[in-house]
């Protein structure tokens, strides 16, 4: 009998380690520390069963260590709905293995009034889900996955864990963001942090009030907490800025100041005490080759651009650390810290200064409303000194082409931390206006039923130069083609390609042109009630690049794509009749936009030209009415009807109106999708 019982034991402890979840060292099964505060949640309220909700949270409870690097998350949550179970019952733990492990110290469902254990029976598997791998991202980090069986429809899941250990690129230091709302409503969130009384943390709250409790420990030591109940669940309006929270924060940081980061900073950024020939060789080239400091400049920074692919190893200190320059051009890959470090090398061994500089790609010139802290960035480019000036650069874009240094300026940052040592705040990048989009579409009508001739002509100057030059190296020629053959054959009807898209690249001005022009069989549409031909138009580019569409509730800034330069001139001609005399201005503006129309007719042309300007990428609550408003006026005047009879003369009397047609939205809208299709760009 002993034997039998040996021999089941043996054949299902694959089973039992496949549940438990030892198979990896980096994940176990243990009891909660000692210093952890044992809370319990309070069940959910009769009246809020019903409210809708799929999920609620009974309770969030995190509980951190400084000392250990140890951070405790308790976790219950009501499911109300058979979705939420679907969600719900699989748990996600992510951690970097290559400084974090994670404890299981509890696992259970509550039914009605019995506790049922689940901490054995679960099973649990370890997978490396790398989601960034698409952006050419490596992160190695892995993913605890729980499967919970036997969940119901109002069960309470509650689950603790333990997740140990500290980025060693932070150096000890200690920061962290806490969102005090979720989409969720929460019944009760806690958060207590304990530390040697040598630890200082400073807080900050955004769109809060909310402050820890300060207390000393009897054994000595800090502890900081708060509570907040019964937290309602927020929505966030679409459409609006990066940089806007749309729920309380709590900051929390050992960095007093952003001298301090900058000086954390400034030692992970250091130059190699030694070159490689092949780095040497190069910089020595460049700086007999050019004839000037900024051609030098250049030349290095198209390298590093060009022959130096993206992709970033993110793991461990890799998150922040870049790599040896030269193990970097040995390699011939690397992210944006290894690329901005591997270019600082070069210029410096042509005896040209230059600093990183991080950035944030979110919070942007927001920067400064937030405390010190080094978990604020995403990104880092250059400085460097020019004519008693800065220019700011960033060796990860890839479609820079101009030879003139200050036109590879990057500047949609508007603030960033210059790391050295004498760096005591944050610093101003200015916003030069260098993206401009000029059109020229001619539409030449003849009779209805005649052929309808369509050509247009697109000039991309600065940084929409560089994203469409990006577009045009990502997709061949025939590709893009294709996307606008569908998109007019799709409004126009059918159509017969008079000239094959062309594009010409002046890399001396940085700018972009395209053109292209079709016949159209069969342009008109007909009315026959009013027994009319009509043809609906509108400013392509300008359209797709306005929400016209505001709800005039909405409680939170919307977004504007800034800085945007738009000009569009759609001239109508009519072969068999000149045009009634027009001239007609028009302007529009708003401390986000200016908007121009002008309306002139020359003989057998008629001229509509649009001009879009933004002045910040924001419109903020209290002046979204009055943006409306404004949108809606603009509205007025971009969509134009052509009208024609349709059993008249050749010489009946044509005439046009700007009317507000429902379709035309889903025509810009498709527009817009073809341009973003075409552009989108990977996330660096």
């Amino acid at each position: 009998m002993l034997k039998i019982l040996v021999v089941i034991i043996f054949l299902q402890l694959p089973l039992l380690v496949t549940a438990i979840g030892i198979e990896d060292p980096k994940c176990s099964i243990a009891e909660a520390p000692e210093w952890v505060k044992p809370i319990s949640f309070e069940p959910l309220d009769r009246r809020n069963e019903e409210d809708g909700e799929n999920m609620h949270y009974l309770l969030i409870d995190f509980q951190i260590n400084l000392d250990e690097s140890a951070r405790v998350s308790h976790i219950s949550k009501a499911l109300m709905t058979s979705e939420a179970v679907q969600e719900e019952s699989l748990i996600e733990i992510e951690f970097d293995p290559s400084y974090e492990s994670i404890i299981l110290h509890s696992l259970c469902i509550h039914r009605d009034s019995t506790r049922i254990d689940k901490i054995l029976s679960s099973q649990k598997q370890i997978i490396q889900p790398e989601r960034d791998i698409d952006d050419y991202q490596y992160s190695g980090r892995k993913a605890w996955m729980i499967f919970l069986d036997d969940v119901k429809r109002g069960d309470v899941v509650e689950y603790i864990y333990s997740r140990v250990g500290q980025n060693p690129v932070f150096q000890g230091h200690y920061n962290e963001t806490f969102l005090l709302q979720s989409t969720t409503p929460i019944k009760q969130a806690a958060c207590r942090i304990i530390g040697s009384q040598n630890r200082v943390l400073h807080f900050k709250g955004h769109d809060t009030t909310l402050q820890p409790v300060h207390s000393i420990l009897p054994d000595g030591r800090q502890e900081w907490s708060w509570e907040v109940f019964d937290v309602k669940p927020y929505q966030l309006d679409s459409s609006t800025p990066s940089w806007y929270l749309g729920a309380p924060v709590l900051q929390a940081s050992e960095f007093a100041n952003w001298s301090e980061v900058a000086v954390w900073g400034y030692e992970l950024f250091s130059l190699p005490d030694t070159y490689s020939p092949e780095i040497q060789q190069l910089a020595d080239g460049w700086k007999k080759e050019c004839s000037s400091v900024d051609e030098q400049v250049v030349r290095a920074l198209r390298f590093v651009q060009r022959e130096i692919r993206y992709l970033g190893i993110e793991m461990g200190a890799g998150t922040h650390k870049p790599a040896d320059p030269n193990l970097v051009l040995q390699r011939r890959y690397g992210d944006c810290k290894d690329k901005t470090l591997l270019l600082r090398a070069l210029l410096a061994l042509m005896d040209i200064d230059s600093q990183p500089v991080l950035v944030s790609s979110t919070l942007k010139d927001h920067l400064s409303d937030w405390h010190p802290a080094v978990n604020l960035f995403d990104h880092v480019i250059l400085q460097i000194p020019h004519d008693g000036d800065f220019l700011w650069i960033d060796p990860t874009l890839s479609n820079q082409e101009c030879s003139n240094l200050e036109d590879n300026i990057c500047g949609l940052f508007g603030k960033g931390l210059v790391l050295e040592p004498k760096s005591t705040g944050l610093a101003d990048m200015p916003r030069r206006s260098l993206s401009q989009i000029f059109a020229k579409t001619t539409y030449t009508f003849g009779s209805p039923g005649d052929t309808t001739l369509f050509e247009t002509q697109i000039s991309y100057r600065g940084g929409d130069a560089d994203r469409m030059r990006g577009v045009y190296r990502r997709h061949s020629l025939k590709e893009i083609e294709k996307h606008y053959d569908d998109y007019f054959a799709e409004n126009f009807g059918a159509l017969k390609k008079i000239t094959s898209l062309e594009v010409a690249d002046d890399q001396s001005t940085n700018t972009l042109n395209v053109q292209l022009s079709y016949a159209f069989q069969d342009i008109w549409k007909e009315d026959v009630e009013s027994q009319l031909h009509f043809v609906n138009l509108f400013p392509q580019h300008i359209v797709g690049s306005m929400d016209v569409n505001i709800n005039p509730m909405r409680q939170s800034p919307l977004s504007i794509d800034h800085p945007t330069h738009i000009v569009e001139h759609i001239i109508l001609v009519d072969t068999i009749k000149e045009w009634t005399k027009a001239n007609l201005q028009k302007s529009f503006d708003s401390d986000g936009i200016t908007f121009l129309y002008e309306e002139k007719s020359d003989g057998h042309s008629l001229h509509l030209i649009y001009a879009l300007m933004t002045k910040k990428d924001h419109v903020p609550v209290e002046h979204i009415g009055e943006h409306r408003k404004i949108l809606k006026g603009i509205e007025d005047h971009t969509f134009v009807t052509i009208r024609a009879p349709m059993n008249g003369s050749l010489d009946s009397e044509w005439g046009f109106e700007k009317e507000n047609y429902a379709v035309l939205g889903g025509l810009a809208i498709c527009y817009a999708w073809l341009i973003v299709m075409l552009t989108r760009k990977r996330r660096k």
